[in-house]
């Protein structure tokens, strides 16, 4: 009996020594996600055999052992690159001091450091031709509305829109976008020539002035369409937009009435562009039952040059004011603005000037405010920053002349 069983067992040794041997050498299949998928239209282009639709391959069984966590993340992978996203931004921090500080004053206090803005966005592609652009602000000014030189910075929301390009001669854009009109509010704001755009653009703010609103849109609520540069050497392109009015990040219209916006502009190569635009907003401020009702045309036009290295930019715009309620006269208002600027690119040095002047309103009496700036920077070569210094003097009516020149320097770094 004993030696039975040794020769049963003798045999079963015989048989699994090799079965073990081949388990430790055979190799393991290998994980889920470290196997390429592939997408296509089976024609093979894409790595998948003719015949199999979507170009999905067959996987071996042993796929069906790996943890949905693998397969998750390959499913994050592949949707980030459909999507193909583009992260844009800066951050901007300037030191700013008016020359004759006073701490008590409205004008000339709270000097020091500020951080401008930090923006971060992201631009998606879903589909051939669609885009989808966020972009966040994470120092938004939020004033007081008793103290305007008090408050707090917050994150708000910059951008959010949807633009889908039908062809060269027609673009639909629709959400929060830049309103097109003023060439100057235009330009993205990580590329400004100065520290800021003019007075006439955004108005001015204590502490370096008493307030004034600037004659343009900025972003608003809206549809849009527009085209490409159109044409060769002599191109055009067009932008037309119906928008609520009422500015960004509000919750509905201040009325039933939409704005209509449009501009219109005509360059040869990238020398020369001329360009005009308008809008027509009717608007409704105030708390109900007690609200006021008022119509703004605004109108004007602008020219850019660039050549060796200069950048010359005049623009001229105008607004007229309708007050609907008896008793209100209307107003008129106008902004010019002249500048230059030239770039040494091999060295990244800079410099320029402006000179811009506002008149809010022809009835308000000594409002008016003309600037004088000059400017110098440095670009850093191969790093995205840019150091700037600026002198601005000022000059109010007679009726309201205030000493508030001032010293400004900033540093930005893009993304």
């Amino acid at each position: 009996m004993r030696a039975t069983l040794v020769s049963a067992a003798l045999a079963l040794s015989t048989l699994t020594v090799p079965a073990v041997a081949f388990a430790q050498t055979a190799p393991a299949e290998p994980p889920l996600a470290d196997q390429p998928v592939t997408t296509g239209s089976g024609t093979g282009e894409s790595g998948a055999p003719p015949g199999q639709p979507g170009g999905i391959r067959e996987q071996p069984a042993a796929a069906a052992q790996h943890t949905p966590g693998e397969t998750t993340a390959g499913a994050k992978v592949d949707l980030l690159s459909r999507l193909d996203p583009e992260l844009f931004g800066y951050v901007k921090l300037g030191y700013f001091f008016v020359t004759s500080p006073s701490n008590d004053a409205l004008v000339g206090s709270n000097s020091g450091f500020r951080l401008v803005n930090a923006r971060i966005g992201v631009s998606l592609h879903p589909a051939k031709d669609l885009e989808a652009v966020i972009s966040i602000d994470g120092a938004a000014p939020m004033r007081r509305d008793l103290d305007p030189l008090e408050g707090s910075r917050v994150v708000a929301l910059r951008d959010g829109y949807l633009d889908y390009r039908v062809s060269p001669y027609l673009r639909i854009r629709g959400g929060q976008f830049k309103a097109p009109f003023n060439a100057e509010v235009l330009l993205p704001d990580d590329a400004l020539p100065f520290i800021s755009r003019s007075i006439v653009s955004e108005g001015v703010l204590p502490p370096e002035g008493f307030a004034r609103s600037g004659l343009s849109l900025d972003r608003q609520i809206g549809l849009q369409i527009s085209s490409d540069r159109l044409g060769g050497d002599v191109g055009v392109q067009y932008a037309v937009a119906l928008v609520n009015g009422n500015g960004a990040n509000v919750l509905n219209n201040d009325n039933n009435s939409v704005t209509p916006v449009a501009r219109l502009s005509a360059g040869y190569r990238d020398l020369v562009t001329v360009g005009a635009n308008g809008f027509y907003n009717s608007a409704t401020y105030g708390e109900r039952p007690v609200r006021i009702d008022e119509t703004r045309l605004g109108y004007g036009g602008d020219v850019t040059v660039n050549v060796a290295g200069v950048n010359a930019f005049a623009m001229v715009l105008f607004q007229s004011l309708h007050h609907l309620d008896v008793g209100i006269p209307d107003e008129q208002a106008m902004g010019i603005v002249a500048q230059a600027k030239y770039v040494y690119e091999p060295v990244g040095i800079e410099a320029g000037v402006r000179f811009d002047r506002l008149e809010p309103s022809d009835v308000q009496t000594n409002d008016m405010l003309t600037e004088i700036i000059g400017m110098v920077g440095y670009r850093v070569k191969g790093f995205p920053a840019r150091i700037l210094a600026q002198y601005t003097h000022r000059i109010e009516e007679p009726g309201a002349s205030i000493d508030n020149d001032s010293v400004d320097a900033l540093a930005q770094i893009t993304f």
